[in-house]
């Protein structure tokens, strides 16, 4: 019995990073209920949590890892009301309460390594703020979200009376730096009888003449020109809304270039446990006429990441052609304030999978040392070099946590990715298929992945060999530092040579240029 006791006493204290990302308020005032709360943390996540419910939760006190705050009264560090005696505490104070007692981790930035902490001081009772209230507004969001789409289905269905106009083209979801924008470039080019409208949802500061300009949000005024255009262009998905006529076309155009290394939509088998899922992948696939691919592997992976069995057109990268332009580089670099005679090396790490079922992404930690980076780019390639950081526009918000310094730019708001890579000398990735592109013109790529087994187990499985890639891998910065400094550019030119001829993947600058013919033969059909 007493080995039985021990094995439910430890099941017991296991507090799963995935049980804590699914904790609600509500759970949080019950397990609290007549049970003293710990504030672990004092910051401004401290007082939001005594708003939020300071009126149903007794408060004990506080930890805190910060030693200058111990012995102190909390009500120094908060605006909400609470007694002098409620003090701030080493985190050692749990130890003797651990069974007793409820803690709320009420830093957002250290979320994670304090849980770790606890759990290792026997803690069980464990409640995250960040989570709890991420839970309650994405709720809110749903329950309106839902009542939006179903209004916006309706209109969509009545803009089905209107007629369709067989020289609008329409590009949405495709991002600043995709493949939709270079094949519009091309396409007013070669044919201003088009009416042609970029559906987006920044702000885009590069116009292109003969190109109208409709904001996502203007949902309405999207909505009437997708059902009313002959052809459909989207670098993502379709919306739900979207009822597509026999009449209209819909080109899928991807958001990466001719290879990629990450699964993707139906190869993720664990995202179809959530049936609206499914149902969102199999709406955007069954409308689909075209999927325009680039390489003899991104056409084979398309078919099954996308389960469609329809036509695939080979025209290459679009967004890859900016890679041959010229004046890209004076261009970033004067958006930049950048002088014209540094080196720069664009840092561009994918997110981190926080839930796959709901597709939420978080930024993994920069652990880069920007100190040993530019000193070994200095030692290999010679100059004076300034880093680049592109966080994935996903969780590009959270670039703002990033400590740097004076030779680091946070680029990860610069509109146009590919620009960003063809004006660097340098690339360093993790697990982002942006890692193909400098490739394509023969630029040095390096991997810093520190945690590369646990991203391939448990976060994303991956299309290829991840140590099959012609680019060196560093899991710490010692070895990036050490690769960098033995880059041989003979050798890592032929693999990758080999690599692309394996794979069928071949840019020259004219990929916009095919796609655009092709669209423009359709629209005369």
């Amino acid at each position: 019995m007493r080995f039985l006791d021990q094995a439910i006493e430890e099941k017991l204290y296991e507090t799963s990073e995935a049980a804590l990302r699914a904790q609600t308020w509500k759970e949080f005032e019950a397990a609290a209920d007549k049970t003293p709360v710990y504030l672990f943390g004092t910051g401004e996540g401290a007082d939001f949590a005594l708003n939020a419910c300071g009126n149903n939760v007794k408060f004990a006190g506080a930890v805190d890892n910060d030693t200058s705050k111990w012995d102190r009264g909390l009500c120094e560090y908060v605006s909400y009301p609470v007694g002098k005696e409620l003090k701030v505490n080493s985190p050692d104070k749990l130890k003797e309460i651990s069974k007793e007692c409820v803690v709320l981790i009420t830093s957002i930035r250290y979320c994670d390594d304090i849980n770790a902490q606890l759990k290792e001081m026997g803690i069980r009772n464990i409640y995250s703020l960040l989570h709890m209230e991420a839970n309650r507004r994405k709720e809110e969001q749903t329950d309106t979200a839902c009542d939006v789409v179903d209004e916006k289905k309706e209109y969509a269905k009545a803009c089905l009376k209107k007629e369709i106009s067989s020289k609008k083209v329409i590009l949405a979801r495709d991002g600043l730096g995709g493949h939709g924008k270079q094949i519009f470039l091309k396409l007013a080019e070669m044919r201003p009888d088009l009416d042609l409208v970029w559906i987006t949802e920044k702000n885009i500061s590069d116009v292109i003449d003969g190109v109208r300009i409709i904001a996502q949000s203007d949902w309405k005024a999207y909505i009437e020109e997708l059902e009313t255009a002959k052809v459909w262009i989207y670098g993502d998905m379709i919306p739900e809304f979207a009822v597509k006529r026999p009449e209209q076309i819909y080109i899928h155009v991807k958001h990466w270039a001719s290879i990629t290394l990450k699964s993707f939509y139906f190869h993720m088998t664990k995202h179809m446990e959530t049936k609206s899922i499914y149902d969102y992948y199999r709406h955007n696939t069954d409308a689909m006429d075209y999927c325009m691919v680039g390489s003899d592997f991104d056409e084979d992976t398309c078919r099954s990441g996308f389960d469609f069995d329809g036509e695939f057109v080979r025209v290459g990268s679009p967004r890859s052609d900016v890679l041959f332009k010229e004046g890209v580089r004076e261009k970033v670099y004067e958006k930049l304030s950048l002088r014209p005679d540094v080196h720069t090396v664009l840092y561009a790490p994918t997110f981190r999978s926080v839930n796959q079922k709901a597709l939420i992404g978080h930024m993994r930690d920069v652990d880069l040392d920007f100190d040993m980076l530019r000193d070994a780019l200095t030692n290999r390639f010679g100059g004076e070099w300034v880093i680049l950081l592109r966080i994935h526009p996903d969780v590009a918000i959270e670039s703002n946590k990033v400590e740097t310094n004076s030779f680091v730019y946070n680029a990860s708001y610069y509109d146009d990715s590919e620009e960003l890579v063809a004006a660097s000398d340098v690339l360093i990735s993790d697990y982002s298929s942006i890692m193909f592109e400098p490739a394509f013109v023969n630029k040095p790529v390096f991997l810093y992945a520190p945690d590369v087994d646990e991203y391939i187990t448990k976060d994303r499985a991956l299309l290829l060999d991840y140590y099959s890639l012609p680019f060196a891998i560093a899991k710490d910065n010692k070895e990036l530092s050490d690769i960098i400094t033995d880059f041989d550019e003979n050798s890592y030119s032929n693999d990758v040579k080999n690599f692309l001829n394996k794979y069928g993947a071949s840019e020259d600058g004219h990929s916009a240029e095919r796609a655009a013919k092709f669209v423009s033969e359709l629209i005369d059909l």
